[in-house]
């Protein structure tokens, strides 16, 4: 063999070695690309995962707030009414025919100690009578069929006189349509029926104040600001 044909056969054996060299670096790269859009696929499933979990997760209260209340669920109080079918109940139809519960004409009743209640109604003493007469099985069935991630909300509302917020010896608005609210929420709770959907892991009822944010009109509406309708309470099927 003469000496160019050994350095021919040395130059293809080279151009050989550095062939297969080359293909072995771009097949690394190619794994290393899959493997890097495998990651980035599973970064985006979890993160959906995550943004799922956290839309159905149940919201998070105030502890110290007054149990049963809106604070204390972490709901937010006097939002709009839920509609459409969700889990085979037309929310539409259901938020309708509460509208048969709500209760108006409340007046300030004072009490023993010189204070006064703002869940007294003129025309009810006796709430436990009251829910009774709902009849309770209504409510308590309503509750067990509401969806998860739904409740009820006992809405106590007040007219427009007065001051929004506490002042002097004035609770304020917010404070006593609150206390309508909590009022006749206790009433219902106080009910065998009811009372299981009040607390725990099976809540399906809360109660807010929302002052006179959602003030109806009325025609027998003082010019102060008083109006016996607008002191009232209402029922809503609403999301957490």
């Amino acid at each position: 063999m003469t000496e160019i044909s050994k350095r021919v056969q040395l130059l293809i054996a080279l151009l050989f070695a550095l062939s297969l060299v080359l293909a072995g670096c771009g097949g690394g790269d190619s794994e290393a690309d899959a493997s890097e859009n495998t990651a980035t696929t599973d970064d985006a499933a979890a993160a959906d995962d995550s943004a799922e979990a956290a839309a159905t997760e149940a919201p998070e209260g105030d502890p110290s707030a007054p149990a049963g209340s809106a604070a204390a669920l972490g709901v937010t109080a006097g939002q709009d009414d839920a509609s459409g079918t969700v889990g085979g109940q037309d929310l539409t139809a259901r938020n309708e025919a509460v509208k048969k519960w709500n209760v108006y004409g409340f007046k300030y009743a004072k009490k023993a100690d010189g204070t006064y209640s703002a869940a007294e109604h003129n025309d009810i003493s006796d709430w436990d009578g009251w829910v009774n007469g709902l009849p309770a099985s209504d409510v308590a069935t309503l509750l067990g069929a509401i969806p998860d991630g739904y409740y009820l909300e006992v809405r106590g509302h007040s007219d427009k006189s007065g001051p929004a917020e506490a002042m002097g010896s004035k609770p304020g608005n917010y404070a006593l349509s609150l206390q309508r609210g909590q009022g006749v929420a206790m009433a219902l709770c106080s009910n065998d029926q009811i009372r299981q959907y009040c607390e725990g892991t099976t809540q399906k009822l809360f109660y807010s104040g929302v002052g006179s944010d959602q003030h109806i009109p009325d025609d027998a509406e003082l010019p102060n600001g008083r109006s016996r309708k607008n002191r009232r309470v209402t029922f809503h099927i609403v999301a957490q």
